[in-house]
């Protein structure tokens, strides 16, 4: 026969604990409320931190519903796959020491031991600076000694996911039976400003040597300074207008090269 729980009473003697007790015992802290609680693996919580940190924010709830109920145990492979679906590109690495980890792929995650993990995201000679798992965003500085004891030799490396930005609509074949005329037609405003800007340019282009041209022949020979001051302005007219256009062109070649840029990073 099993021996019997006993216990001290205020007075001294030994009394036989009887299955109340033990049901008290084993009853949940009252004072607990689950909502309070936080039940998200330490690996979860590394990625949402991650996840805010590379401007792409998800909760852990959310990661954890992402993952397959069979998979009791949180691994790297599963968070790898976690991670791709929220555009992130993870890869588990080996680094034997926190010091062989190169700055350019932080922050990243480590694996500790007993299941634990943490977000590092710098370190120097001596500490480092790292995200803990219940601490939030508040980065907490750690002996780096401490940290090599803990540390399990293996980090997941996160990236955001290249995309490439719509820099150009999309192409349709034209479906049409005169192959010429018909794509002229279709395309009549943009080859309007095409005309336009050639015939614009072939006129500034001759307008210095008409300009010479008059200069010897009619205003030198005939003392004709009224003729040299119209084709004076009008030459000067010819070239600012030359020169704003090469400036405007410029300008819009820049910002649009700025917009895009800044698309990009944005997206």
């Amino acid at each position: 026969m099993a021996e019997e729980t006993r216990e001290k009473n205020p007075s001294g003697e030994q009394t036989a604990a009887g299955p109340d007790d033990k049901a008290a015992t084993d009853r949940p802290d009252e004072r607990l409320s689950p909502k309070d609680i936080d039940y998200q693996p330490p690996l979860v919580i590394c990625l949402s931190i991650i996840s805010r940190l590379l401007g792409r924010p998800v909760s852990s709830a959310t990661l954890k519903a992402g993952i397959p109920q069979q998979e009791k145990v949180i691994t790297a492979a599963s968070m790898v796959r976690a991670a791709d679906k929220i555009g992130i590109s993870a890869k588990t690495v080996h680094r034997p020491e926190v010091q062989s980890i190169t700055r350019l792929v932080m922050p990243c995650i480590l694996l500790l031991r007993g299941g634990n993990a943490c977000v590092l995201v710098d370190f120097d000679d001596t500490t480092a600076r790292v995200l803990l798992p219940g601490h939030g965003m508040t980065e907490t500085e750690i002996a780096l000694e401490k940290l090599d004891e803990e540390y399990t030799g293996y980090a997941i490396f996160c990236r955001r996911k290249s995309r490439l930005d719509a820099r150009a609509s999309k192409l349709r074949l034209v479906k049409a039976k005169r192959w010429f005329w018909d794509v002229i037609l279709r395309f009549w405003p943009v080859y309007r400003h095409v005309i336009a800007a050639s015939i614009m340019t072939n006129l500034i282009i001759v307008a210095s040597p008409l300009f010479i041209m008059n200069v010897y022949d009619r205003v030198i020979p005939n003392n004709a300074l009224d003729t040299l001051w119209a084709l004076a302005i009008g030459i000067g007219i010819a070239t600012s207008s030359t020169s704003c256009s090469k400036t405007c062109a410029a300008i819009s070649s820049m910002w649009r090269a700025a917009t895009r840029t800044c698309s990009s990073a944005a997206g």
